[in-house]
């Protein structure tokens, strides 16, 4: 009776250990494989540069827009590695955005090329001048002028 006890014991346990090993195996290969984000390059020019921006839709993995921020004049756009069409298209343009869906996991890098016209500043969207020192220098003009008015007057008393 012992040994009977023994086998059956074995028995179930072996099972036991079989049937959760293979829930674990099993997991691995029902679970899809998740691939990594693409790592996304942001360049002016063809150099990398923060000038550029981006931001993933929260919906769509697959849709990036892309700003740039810098002074220059943007020309245009340009996503080395890649074509129109083939691997990513273009869904909103407006101002100095972009906006492009992958059309599959890309087999590199993501790069985003804002092409800018050098030695060009955009117009500015607000209205304030520039600070360039003019009204320190006109106080700065009174203050003399005063002084002299004062050093002279001092003078003419003496």
């Amino acid at each position: 009776m012992k040994k009977f006890l023994s086998v059956i014991l074995a028995l179930v346990m072996a099972i036991a250990v079989s049937a959760a090993s293979m829930a674990v195996f099993a997991e691995d290969v029902v679970s899809p494989t998740k691939k990594p984000e693409p790592t996304v390059v942001t360049q002016v020019n063809g150099k990398p540069s923060k000038a550029v921006t981006y931001t993933k839709d929260s919906d769509d993995p697959y849709v990036y827009t892309f700003t740039y921020t810098g002074t220059g004049k943007l020309i245009g756009w340009e996503f080395p590695g890649m074509t129109e069409g083939k691997d990513y298209k273009i869904t909103k343009r407006d101002g100095n955005s972009i906006t492009i869906e992958l059309l599959h996991y890309p087999d590199g890098d993501v790069i985003a090329n804002a092409i800018v016209e050098e030695g060009t500043a955009a117009p500015s969207s607000d209205k304030k001048s520039p600070k360039t020192g003019a009204v320190l220098a006109g106080v700065a003009a009174m203050g003399a002028g005063a002084a002299i008015l004062a050093l002279s007057k001092k003078r003419k008393n003496d």
